[in-house]
């Protein structure tokens, strides 16, 4: 069975694995708050380390695979070469995090080409900034007409499956709906009536036991006493 975590675990899962420069792949259904995780961990390093953060969005399902990889063009010397897109930090020592949304809803083009970025940090010799740290999020068996990752990108990702069936989600939606403002009928409904809004996803085991994953394992734990979680 898939153990899932709810979302202040997420947020923390993020911190650790931006720690230890893991890519992290998010996967859960529409609207259980993946975005926003993401969005929140880059509000919480840019307040508390890095006021230069960014977050760079790249909304892969509505992009094609030159929105990635960048338009070709005849060089100087007659060569092709290709001009980098702006909408990732190409030729650049910033630091954020390249956030890959709808992964599993992009066209296999897009996703070779994006996987570039997450396997090698380059594409048609435009290199990425080594200080961008790549986060995907897919819906994955929630969702229709999607894309499995591959092999490769699975073998390069740590997997977190967000739920809001995970321990104690439904408290924390309603401590976050309070804060927030959110109609109290609504949290009401929410509170006392859970049994209509219950999350049927089964998702698919995506890890992989390899050398790369048992070293990736090693680096998560080398880094876990820098976060409060367990």
């Amino acid at each position: 069975m898939i153990q899932t975590i709810n979302h202040d675990q997420l947020k923390r899962c993020l911190l650790l694995l931006w720690m230890a420069d893991i890519p992290a792949c998010i996967v859960g259904t529409v609207g259980t708050g993946k975005t926003t995780a993401v969005e929140e961990l880059v509000n919480s390093i840019k307040e508390k380390m890095d006021p230069s953060f960014h977050l760079w969005k790249v909304f892969l399902g509505l992009v094609d695979a030159t929105d990635i990889g960048g338009i070709p063009h005849k060089a100087e010397d007659g060569k092709v070469d290709y001009m980098a897109p702006r909408c990732m930090p190409f030729g650049t020592e910033e630091s954020g995090i390249i956030f890959g949304d709808e992964y599993d809803r992009a066209a296999p083009d897009v996703q070779n080409a994006f996987n570039q970025i997450l396997l090698g940090r380059e594409i048609h010799n435009n290199i990425i900034s080594k200080n961008a740290y790549v986060v995907l999020a897919m819906n994955g068996e929630s969702d229709s007409y999607t894309t499995p990752l591959s092999k490769a990108a699975r073998n390069r990702v740590c997997t977190l499956f967000l739920s809001t069936e995970a321990t104690d989600s439904e408290k924390q939606w309603d401590d976050w709906a309070r804060t927030n403002g959110v109609n109290d009928t609504i949290r009401g409904f929410a509170k006392y009536r859970s049994d209509l809004i219950k999350e049927e996803t089964e998702y698919q085991e995506l890890a992989l036991i390899t050398p790369r994953s048992r070293d990736m394992a090693g680096k998560i734990l080398d880094n876990i006493e820098k976060v409060d979680t367990i």
